[in-house]
């Protein structure tokens, strides 16, 4: 496996919107992987948050804000000239996170495109990537019946924001799986059903992917 420039070691969840990121994050939060204590960094968490105005970064502008309401209004990503913004929020996460060397942070909703990868590869060190192949209409039933628990009061469910979402990750985000094998770093897929939860991904996880 290849290492990246970055010195903290990183698993990166990808998947579309409502495959079980923020619930198997939370998940592995609580009870670590492989031994190890982990930090989940839910990267849409975080936004929210920010627009909210429930959690403040010093280090960003009022400008920033604005981007990232715009950001989540739209459902669109962060591009190179305001990259700033996502390193930023990543850099005051760990901070508060606080732990030691030994750590692993588990990232989910970023990196969103091959460029915020390239950013990234500065501050982390990606390990390996998690991959939650879930369809649109698995996507559609998860969304229904709040599978993961992680929906109540989502306004970003509306179905024609999570129908970019979709177009966005499957243009976007999806590239990134060969992004990663190229540059030697494992990817392991896992199916996601309407049904699929964490406790299941996390146990399936812990038993058929070595530490890397």
């Amino acid at each position: 496996m290849s290492p990246t420039t970055g010195t903290r070691s990183t698993i990166v969840l990808l998947g579309p919107t409502s495959a079980g990121k923020t619930p198997l994050g939370e998940r592995l939060a609580r009870c670590g992987l492989w031994g190890q204590r982990v930090v989940h960094l839910d990267f849409g968490r975080q936004l929210r948050a920010l627009a909210a105005g429930k959690w403040r970064v010093a280090a960003l502008s009022a400008e920033d804000a604005a981007i990232v309401r715009a950001v989540l209004e739209q459902g669109a990503l962060f591009e190179n000239e305001t990259f700033h913004i996502p390193h930023r929020i990543v850099q005051a996460f760990l901070r508060e996170a606080g732990g030691g060397p030994d750590d692993l942070l588990v990232l989910n909703g970023l990196p969103r495109h091959v460029d915020q990868a390239a950013d990234l590869d500065r501050l982390l060190h990606v390990a390996g990537v998690i991959h939650l192949d879930c369809d649109a209409a698995t996507v559609a039933a998860r969304i229904r019946s709040n599978a993961g628990g992680d929906r109540t009061g989502r306004a970003d469910d509306d179905p024609a924001l999570v129908a970019r979402k979709l177009a966005v990750f499957h243009e976007r985000t999806a590239p990134l799986l060969d992004h990663y094998r190229r540059k030697g770093v494992s990817v392991w897929t896992f199916e996601i059903g309407p049904a699929t939860t964490p406790d299941e991904l996390a146990d399936h996880i812990a038993r058929s992917i070595p530490p890397p």
